[in-house]
C-alpha cells in the first residue's frame, strides 16, 4: 500500500523541517516525502508535507501567498535578530499610543524591499545562511521584492 497525498504538520519550535520530514518517513515507512518551504527551527507554524506521488506538485506550491502571525519584543536587541540569541542591550522605553503603532505599521504595506536575516534558513551556495552565521563566516543576503497584502496589530 503506498500513502499519496499532503499532511498539514503544525510544527513545534525546536525541530527543524528536516526533522519534521524524518519523523513522517519512519511513521509512514517511505523516502519519497517532502516538504513545501522551511520553518525557522525556532519558529511554530503550519509545514505543509508531500507524501508518494503528492511530492511532484511541491515546486507548484513555492511562491505561494503565506499569512503570519507574530510576536514582538520591543526594547531588546540580540545577535541573532531574535529570541535565541545573546542579549547585546536593552532599553527602557514607554510603549506609544496604539494610533502611533498603527500609523508606523502603514509603511509596510504593498512592494517593499526586505532584507532577510542571515540567521534565516536561506540558502546560499547550498548552505544555511544561519549555519554560515553561526560559524561566523560573512554572510550577505541581498534585498528581495516582497509584497504585504494585510497587516493586523
Amino acid at each position: 500500500m503506498s500513502i499519496n497525498g499532503f499532511i498539514n504538520v503544525l510544527k513545534p519550535p525546536g525541530m527543524t523541517s528536516h526533522d519534521v520530514v524524518s519523523c513522517l518517513r519512519r511513521i509512514y515507512g517511505t523516502k519519497k516525502i517532502g516538504h513545501a518551504g522551511t520553518l525557522d527551527p525556532a519558529a511554530a507554524g503550519v509545514l505543509p508535507v508531500a507524501v508518494g506521488n503528492a511530492t511532484r506538485l511541491l515546486e507548484y506550491m513555492g511562491n505561494t501567498d503565506k499569512r503570519y502571525r507574530a510576536e514582538v519584543l520591543l526594547g531588546l536587541s540580540t545577535d541573532t535578530d531574535d529570541d535565541t540569541g545573546n542579549i547585546l542591550e536593552r532599553t527602557l522605553f514607554t510603549m506609544p499610543p496604539q494610533e502611533k503603532i498603527t500609523t508606523a505599521l502603514l509603511g509596510f504595506y504593498g512592494d517593499i524591499m526586505q532584507t532577510p536575516s542571515v540567521y534565516s534558513a536561506i540558502k546560499i551556495n547550498g548552505r544555511k545562511a544561519c549555519d554560515l552565521a553561526r560559524s561566523h563566516i560573512d554572510v550577505v543576503i541581498p534585498p528581495r521584492s516582497i509584497h504585504i497584502y494585510e497587516l493586523v496589530l
